[in-house]
């Protein structure tokens, strides 16, 4: 507490002197720094879902929050919990806290978003008419948070190990004409 007041330097060589602007300190006696007692914890969640961080934290009141996503400061999310709506690709990411008070300031561990991405199909699968003896390969492109299951089906019925991308089938016959 001795040590408040305000603090200038002067500074001088033969060319004359000057003096810088005035430095306050101010001493807060007996203030507790903030400390993180609660980590938030890492999400994975589908896209379209709510989600929430929260952090505990302990040390002198008042204490400010301010959350983080991949390191920008996120506007107006200054509570100890930050509610994300309706969650998008484009909220995956890491998310921190940084808790201030008077006597200092402490940052959570990150915290990771994961939104996963349901399955959908981005190239279709291309209908053939070919000779008996050809061979054929059927191949679809699909988009989705890995890892993506897959199963060929024949008129209906799944095919015994055709989980790939792409089904091949050589030397066709005409008992497997169908869809």
């Amino acid at each position: 507490m001795a040590n408040t007041g305000h603090y200038q330097v002067s500074l001088a060589n033969c060319s004359g002197s000057t003096n810088s602007q005035i430095a306050t300190l101010t001493v807060t006696g007996g203030a507790t720094p903030p400390s993180i007692t609660q980590q938030p914890a890492s999400v994975s969640t589908n896209h379209g879902a709510s989600v929430a961080f929260t952090v505990t934290a302990t040390g002198t009141a008042p204490l400010a929050y301010q959350w983080s996503s991949d390191g920008t400061p996120i506007p107006n999310a200054t509570g100890f919990t930050l509610i994300l709506d309706s969650v998008q690709p484009y909220n995956a990411g890491s998310y921190f806290v940084t808790v201030t008070n008077v006597a200092g300031s402490a940052t959570s561990s990150n915290a990771l978003l994961i939104v996963n991405i349901p399955p959908g199909i981005a190239q279709q699968p291309v209908s053939f008419a070919t000779n008996r003896g050809a061979n054929v390969a059927f191949i679809v492109g699909a988009t989705g948070t890995a890892p993506l299951a897959y199963q060929w089906q024949f008129d209906g019925v799944s095919i015994t190990g055709e989980t790939n991308s792409a089904l091949f089938l050589s030397d066709v016959q005409i008992n497997q004409s169908g869809s």
